[in-house]
């Protein structure tokens, strides 16, 4: 009876064995999804960070120029601030000049 008890004992390990190595197997297949799984987020964070650096180098350049037209509407707005006095100026001379030969002609 020895015999007979350690050859079902060889079987329960034998198929204890099995089932290990089957989950083994499941197990190491799960591992290697999950992997690319990973692999293949960190291709996206890369890309998104290449976006993100893409897009704020876009920003930068935005920025200056949305600061150079400013300085130019500034530079812009100087001048017709100064041709507008002028103009100003000119009229007050030209009306004065009016004012004084008509009251030239007054006396």
């Amino acid at each position: 009876m020895d015999v007979y008890r350690y050859r079902v004992l060889a079987e329960q390990a034998e198929r204890a064995v099995k089932d290990q190595q089957t989950l083994l197997g499941h197990k190491e297949s799960e591992l290697q999804s999950m992997e690319e799984h990973v692999r293949l987020l960190e291709e996206q964070v890369s890309s998104l960070k290449r976006a993100s650096e893409v897009d704020r180098d876009e920003l930068s350049k935005l920025r200056s120029t949305v600061a150079e037209l400013d300085r130019e509407k500034d530079e812009l707005q100087s001048a017709v601030d100064e041709k507008t006095e002028q103009e100003a100026s000119r009229a007050d001379a030209a009306a004065s000049r009016v004012s004084t030969v008509i009251r030239s002609f007054e006396h």
